[in-house]
């Protein structure tokens, strides 16, 4: 499962997060050569993308100023962003059936 979390202006201006999930074998035909990064992006000034270390562990990130790759990236984003599920649609159906967790000693 992936999250995709998007920063969206509501109406009033305030900003908002709006998390959507997708199953990602739905996108593994766009990681073929390799997974899709982990990217913050500021408007269209600055995108860092995480970089993690062979154990998986975050490290740092990577600035990337350049503007064609933070529209291009942030246009692919987007389209993910639609095609994924309301996050809290995906837990109602997926998560709360599962009641509740057992703690084993």
């Amino acid at each position: 499962m992936r999250t995709l979390a998007g920063g969206r202006r509501t109406p009033s201006g305030e900003l908002s997060d709006s998390i959507r999930v997708m199953d990602a074998r739905k996108i593994s035909d766009i990681e073929v050569d390799h997974l899709v990064p982990e990217v913050m992006i500021l408007g269209n000034e600055v995108m860092h993308e995480v970089a993690y270390d062979e154990d998986g562990n975050a490290v740092g990130a990577n600035r990337i100023a350049d503007r064609e790759v933070i529209e291009q990236s942030s246009a692919g984003f987007d389209a993910l962003y639609r095609r994924g599920e309301d996050f809290i649609e995906f837990f109602n159906r997926e998560i709360v059936p599962l009641g509740h967790p057992m703690v084993v000693h």
